[in-house]
């Protein structure tokens, strides 16, 4: 799968989640009594492209792919990466 189909998947997480993100940094504030930064909690909840690069280079640099990722990093076998697959990627 591309990287730019991936962030575009993932940037949608925004806009399928605004209404919930607005409702929980909501409480998170008032909880605080006011106390807790709005534009800070929004952004911890959101996702940006940086945060994908961010990951996309600390996965190149120490496995070399996301292949050697899923295989060395997180121990999966051939089998368990299919059925990652399977379940994550339209035919």
């Amino acid at each position: 799968m591309p990287r730019a189909t991936i962030l575009e998947d993932y940037l949608a997480t925004n806009r399928l989640t605004g209404d919930i993100v607005k409702q929980q940094v909501a409480a998170m504030v008032a909880h605080s009594g006011g106390q807790a930064n709005r534009e800070v909690l929004t952004t911890l909840l959101q996702v940006h492209p940086a945060f994908l690069q961010f990951a996309y280079a600390a996965i190149d640099q120490q496995y070399g792919s996301i292949d050697n990722y899923l295989i060395q990093g997180l121990g999966m076998g051939p089998a368990q990466c299919r059925i990652l697959r399977e379940k994550l990627l339209e035919p």
